[in-house]
């Protein structure tokens, strides 16, 4: 599997950043020993690496990419630690997480800028406090400040509160010997733990003077592993590290807990650990989505011959592929081979046997393509090797095979009688067929397709659906360069041109959109999509027929039956009023819920 490696921002690694470069390096290593293929980046370049990777392992802290790595989440993307788990690790956060889950820790009050620093704040005695900056990690000397006295503690508070902080946790200060700690959590063998006293050095802001030379005092070592892991599953973390005090009775007191640490004093055998939880983690997952369930997008959107049929055949190749680990994209572009292959023997009338048998060879071949074209989506959402170009190409291909077909019905009409008169076909073979592809064809299957992301827009989200908005395709385009991706600024061009054709039949729907975006931005309530969803259900049988199963057993038949025009006839009059049909009660539902939601308004 692909995975991408994110490296920690130098201003998220104090005094550290080697060492954090070395464990991600050290992880990537052993994950491309158990055959993973893993790309490194600094935080600067995810832009460039958002799509056709499985799983992401991130040193990231930095909010903007924490809010990028929850879409990739949502994308069915495996991410560690999770964006949410290195949330809950600034200081507020994890203090009052542990403290309602009952991890050990020492006594703590939260000031903020609207809590002003008192005399009689801390009443922990007179060991003295810490004053930690709240809101965050600590990436500056400042941000962890030891205070014997309230003076100096209060100085302390408003110095961070004025640096933009948004608050600050003043904790007890525990006295006993500092251990620092680090931890991989697994449910299997890969489980690591590893701690050791912080007088042997690999210190940050040299904090583990306050407590002075540990005394050794005995304790439990299961136990403390047992806290921190319970600690770490608290915050949702992996991969953690933190440091927690040992009082002479052999309890303990956890005092800082982050997410991914530089693991220096066990690097190799943590990096094995973490890729083994990484590798062991995808395979499970997959196994999960091994199934033909899980491989399609919604059983609302699924024709019946696909179900029993298309998909079953399509998921015994999506095992094969994978099992070969072929990209989803490779299986696109031989399912246009195949369809494209398959207009050389519609050329050919059916009026012998072994026309007859040449126009079977085509029947079989576009099967054969469509089997394809189902398992590189099924392929795609089991093994989470999606991408832009992917589902541009998807699009493309039965648009290729059909332009190749209807040019071989074109040469194949050409020199034929048009039905009942002695006038040879000629160039109306050419019109009849332009009419059936660019106009009929191309509209029939553009809407059809639109309205069944629409329709799994409103049953699963953005994420469960490929509703592509015009505006950012094109937006899309401009940013691309023919120098740096020929090839996807040639699909993208046209993908731009289908996005805006499906707009432009849909003004409703369009006008529903602006409404639901202006009452609710981007939290559509579940009311709403539940009514949308019983309204559009009954419209995805109309948009399943006006894809490909109704339209290829027409050409089958006409084609072996030596009547190719019965096909183009098909098109232009039996499609093409289901095409209007579907359109007029789509648009219908759309403008009444749109004026319904203008009506609350």
């Amino acid at each position: 599997m692909k995975i991408l490696a994110i490296y920690r921002g130098k201003e998220y690694s104090p005094n550290m950043e080697d060492k954090d470069a070395e464990i991600i390096n050290s992880v990537s290593d052993n994950l491309v020993a158990l055959g993973h293929k893993v790309v490194k980046i600094r935080e600067t370049e995810l832009h460039k690496h958002l799509e056709g990777y499985q799983a992401i392992v991130s040193m990231s802290r930095k909010p903007e990419i924490l809010q990028e790595l929850k879409s990739q989440e949502k994308r069915g993307v495996r991410v560690f630690n999770t964006p949410e788990s290195i949330e809950h690790c600034d200081r507020v956060s994890f203090t009052t997480m542990f403290d309602a889950n009952e991890i050990p820790q020492p006594n703590f009050f939260v000031k903020t800028a609207n809590q002003p620093a008192s005399e009689s704040a801390n009443g922990f005695g007179d060991s003295g406090v810490w004053v930690k900056r709240g809101d965050g990690y600590s990436m500056v000397k400042e941000d962890v400040v030891f205070a014997k006295d309230v003076a100096t503690e209060n100085d302390a508070v408003n110095k961070i509160l004025a640096r933009g902080c948004s608050s600050v946790v003043v904790s007890e200060h525990a006295k006993g010997d500092l251990v620092k700690f680090y931890g991989v959590n697994s449910t299997s063998d890969n489980s690591f733990f590893y701690w050791y006293y912080a007088s042997e050095g690999h210190s940050k802001f040299r904090c583990e003077n306050v407590n002075g030379k540990e005394k050794g005092y005995e304790f439990s070592e299961a136990n403390l592993q047992e806290i921190c892991s319970k600690a770490a599953s608290v915050l949702g973390l992996d991969i953690y590290g933190g440091d927690c005090i040992i009082d002479e009775n052999g309890g303990f007191k956890i005092i800082d807990f982050n997410d991914w640490p530089s693991f220096s004093k066990c690097r190799q055998d943590a990096a094995k650990s973490i890729a083994s939880l990484v590798s062991e983690t995808l395979h499970n997952d997959k196994q999960k989505r091994m199934n033909i369930q899980a491989s399609i997008k919604s059983s609302d959107t699924e024709e019946w011959l696909d179900t029993v049929f298309t998909r079953p055949i399509g998921f015994m190749w999506t095992k094969f592929f994978d099992r070969f680990d072929i990209h989803p994209n490779v299986v696109t572009v031989l399912s246009i081979i195949l369809g494209v292959a398959s207009a050389f023997f519609f050329v050919n009338n059916a009026d012998t046997l072994k026309g007859f048998l040449l126009n079977l060879v085509g029947v079989l071949l576009l099967m054969w393509a469509n089997f394809y074209d189902s398992c590189d989506g099924q392929l795609a959402r089991i093994t989470g090797k999606k991408t832009r170009l992917g589902r541009i190409l998807d699009g493309a291909a039965g648009d290729l095979w059909f332009i190749a077909i209807y040019i071989a019905l074109i040469i194949r009409l050409y020199d034929q009688n048009i039905p009942f008169t002695n006038v040879k076909w000629g160039i109306w073979a050419f019109v009849m067929m332009a009419i059936t592809g660019l106009i009929c064809h191309a509209r029939q299957c553009g809407l059809s397709d639109y309205y069944r992301n629409i329709h799994l827009f409103f049953l699963k989200g953005k994420e469960g659906s490929e509703l592509d908005n015009f505006e950012q395709q094109l937006a899309k385009l401009k940013s691309m360069t023919w120098k740096d991706d020929p090839l996807g600024k040639f699909f993208q061009y046209f993908y731009v041109n289908y996005t805006h054709s499906q707009e432009q039949q849909t003004p409703n729907f369009q006008a529903l959109l602006k409404t639901l975006k202006k009452e609710y931005g981007g939290n559509i309530p579940q009311s709403f999509r539940d009514k949308f969803r019983l309204k559009s259900l009954p419209m995805m049988k109309w948009a399943n027929i006006l894809t490909f199963n109704t339209r290829a057993i027409a050409l089958y038949i006409s084609a072996l039956i030596d009547l190719p025009w019965l096909y183009p006839v098909f098109e232009i009059f039996v499609m093409t009023s289901l095409y209007f049909y579907m359109r007029h009660h789509h648009e219908s539902f759309c403008k009444e819920l749109d004026g319904e939601l203008k009506g609350k308004g």
